[in-house]
């Protein structure tokens, strides 16, 4: 009997990793569908499990493809239109009336789905739990020669003071890779698009996927439109949800300096590189960077 998978030619490998091979492939009649080839079966197993999950959802805002054929090591999904997905351009379009309350609405909805806490393994929901803290001190000593000696001196105070404000939230469902192609505005329907659900670790910090979507933009934190209103948006929103955002100053400063140190240390544009360097120097004061965070969500920050 021939499956669905072999009535389709490759049309385009869209993403090649050590973890998986991702081709977009077309049937005679030009329909497109997404193939994903697994080098890793926990990650396999994991999102094929979560696409099951979010396709039974009845989510409003957010879209999860429909699942088209499954094996052991691939799972071919619908292809869905989208927007444009680099990191910038899916910041920098024309935001109509309404985008901002569906971008956090369908962000929403993924975090408080309860993906069950037994698909994680222990060291994975601890990792979950300390993600921005342990992600940050293993930058630190791998790359500390060329970080700021000032990193060093006040990085403990600071997972210090994350640590605390961790013990008085709850976990979400987190992406942990929340990037431009991985979160986009579909063409076809009212809804955001989301992709890829390796979830390689347990719930996170509500505040981690929004802070890092919003990071890699790339834009000096000054220079912060856009992204200073999706960030005010999410935390008003969150709350109203129940979501507590105790410790808010201290959980984005951490946040956003892990992620400012992975892109400054593995990106190669070296114009985004200074953008993020800027950044940093603002995160490493604190007085200032609280000043600039209470501008931007309108609100005192703690």
């Amino acid at each position: 009997m021939t499956t669905r998978l072999e009535t389709l030619v490759a049309r385009e490998v869209l993403r090649d990793t050590p973890r998986r091979n991702v081709v977009l492939m077309e049937s005679d009649a030009g329909e497109r569908f997404v193939l994903k080839r697994y080098r890793d079966a926990r990650g396999a197993a994991r999102e094929r499990a979560f696409l099951r999950f979010g396709r039974g959802r009845g989510w409003r805002y957010l879209h999860v493809p429909r699942i088209v054929e499954e094996g052991d090591d691939f799972v071919l999904v619908e292809h869905v239109a989208r927007e444009t997905t680099n990191d910038r351009a899916g910041l920098e379009r024309d935001w109509a009336r309404g985008d901002v309350d569906l971008w956090v609405h369908a962000l929403l909805e993924f975090q408080e789905a309860e993906f069950p806490w037994r698909a994680f393994t222990w060291r994975e929901r601890i990792a979950g739990a300390l993600y921005p803290a342990w992600r940050t001190m293993w930058l630190y000593r791998r790359f500390r020669t060329r970080l700021p000696r000032r990193l060093g001196r006040v990085l403990p105070a600071l997972v210090a003071a994350y640590g605390i404000a961790r013990l008085r939230f709850r976990g979400v469902t987190t992406h942990y890779d929340l990037h431009g192609e991985n979160f986009a505005f579909a063409r076809s329907a009212r809804r955001m698009s989301m992709l890829d659900f390796e979830l390689p670790y347990a719930r996170g910090d509500p505040l981690f996927d929004v802070v890092y979507r919003l990071v890699l933009s790339a834009t000096r934190f000054s220079e912060w439109t856009i992204e200073a209103e999706l960030l005010r948006a999410y935390v008003r929103c969150a709350e109203k949800r129940g979501h507590a955002m105790v410790g808010l100053g201290a959980r984005v400063r951490l946040i956003a300096l892990q992620c400012t140190l992975g892109c400054m240390l593995y990106h190669d544009d070296r114009d985004e590189v200074d953008r993020h360097r800027a950044n940093l120097q603002l995160l490493l004061r604190g007085a200032p960077l609280r000043r600039w965070l209470e501008r931007v969500l309108e609100r005192p920050v703690r």
